[in-house]
């Protein structure tokens, strides 16, 4: 049984196209999607790093599931 689905994205309408078809994947069999998007050291696009910023602010737990993230990356 699948329980996690990874899907690399970077944007772009294949990532797009993958994220749709994981979605139908993960419903299928009740999983989690973890999605990756790799970052270039010291630079975060302004879109991204409001999203994470929602996100964090989201949280009742607080950030103990984010992964560890350089703070001049965050800055």
């Amino acid at each position: 049984m699948i329980k996690k689905v990874l899907v690399p994205v970077d944007g772009s309408p294949h990532s797009v196209k993958a994220v749709e078809l994981a979605s139908d994947l993960a419903s299928k069999y009740e999983a989690e999607i973890v999605l990756l998007h790799v970052l270039l050291r010291g630079h975060m696009p302004d879109g991204l790093k409001k999203a994470i910023e929602i996100e964090v602010g989201t949280r009742k737990t607080g950030s103990d599931h984010l992964v560890n993230m350089p703070q001049q990356i965050m800055a």
